[in-house]
């Protein structure tokens, strides 16, 4: 656990030192797999520019994911599971138009917290969230699927979020 944590801080030390624009925001994702409940999560992401159109960077976001472990875990009397998982990876943005991008994160999931279960028996996964933006101002409406695979739990889902933005 503290590895993760010093982890964690360094990828946002990094995050912060360079940078040409930031946005934050919340998101709630339905899950539409079998153990796949729901999710919510936060983010944080820093972008450069590397033209008028298309934008990188890194981003951080912290989620709970609720999914249903029955089938690895058939003893339990409630086999729902709340996991805590913090996501570091790199995003991009292109603008289509004023009005709408289209965004792409990808990166690694490492896993915080399991109720019912030991963090040695979670293992984090790969991601990938391709998402539309309807991009205003100072705010954004995203929606898109999260993809999660490759950990101790696949988790899908398609989510809906708001972000604010401090952008070029």
């Amino acid at each position: 656990m503290r590895n993760k944590i010093i982890l964690i801080a360094t990828f946002l030390i990094s995050l912060l030192s360079f940078g040409q624009g930031k946005s934050y925001g919340i998101n709630y994702g339905q899950g539409i797999d079998e153990s796949s409940k729901f999710s919510v999560g936060i983010d944080f992401n820093y972008y450069y520019e590397l033209n008028d159109d298309l934008y990188l960077g890194l981003t951080i976001n912290a989620n709970m994911r609720q999914v249903d472990a029955i089938e690895d875990f058939p003893d339990l009397e409630d086999a729902t599971q709340n996991l805590i998982y913090t996501d570091l990876g790199l995003a991009s943005r292109y603008y289509l138009s004023d009005l709408f991008k289209i965004n792409l994160d990808t990166g690694y999931s490492l896993p915080l917290s399991a109720n019912n279960i030991s963090d040695d028996d979670i293992k984090g996964s790969l991601f990938i969230k391709p998402y539309l933006e309807l991009d205003f101002d100072s705010i954004s409406i995203i929606t898109g699927p999260h993809l999660y695979f490759g950990g101790t739990y696949n988790f899908t889902s398609i989510n809906l979020g708001i972000r604010f933005k401090d952008l070029y």
